[in-house]
């Protein structure tokens, strides 16, 4: 009886694991995590899109002030900072503190992927990120 319990909870276990791996590997393919901008503005690179997302670029090339929008689901957040910043979303917060403190900066406001959608698509000043799956027609992704 014991034996046929231990077994039944590695199967449930290997079971478990091989779901959780399929699931990530199939979010990966399309769905995963993209910066947006109104689709009225010319793409940026990967540079100035981790100079704005860590403060270090206020206005965009063409000109305007860039308003950025976080996402405030923390794995949608954490993919993007890791992806397109190469740091925690933790270390990313820490740097918007440290810009609010030293500089006056106010850090960018944490909304839903609906707000953010709406917002970049009725003005081209915002900025923010979403998953693959939510783009339509009114906004793009950001980077070349």
């Amino acid at each position: 009886m014991k034996n046929k319990l231990q077994f039944i909870i590695i199967a449930l276990a290997l079971f478990s694991l091989f779901v959780m791996e399929n699931h990530f590997a199939l979010r990966g393919q399309g769905d995963e995590v993209v910066p947006i901008i109104n689709k009225s503005r010319k793409s940026i690179s990967a540079v100035e899109l981790k100079r704005i997302f860590t403060g270090d670029m206020t206005n965009w090339p063409n000109g305007g002030s860039i308003r950025i929008l976080m996402n405030k689901d923390k794995i949608v957040y954490e993919e993007f900072a890791k992806n397109y910043l190469g740091m925690s979303m933790k270390r990313v917060e820490n740097l918007w503190v440290l810009k609010k403190v030293r500089d006056g900066i106010i850090p960018p406001r944490k909304v839903s992927s609906v707000v953010i959608k709406s917002m970049v698509s009725r003005s081209s000043d915002f900025i923010g990120f979403v998953r693959r799956s939510e783009l339509d027609e009114d906004i793009k992704v950001a980077t070349e």
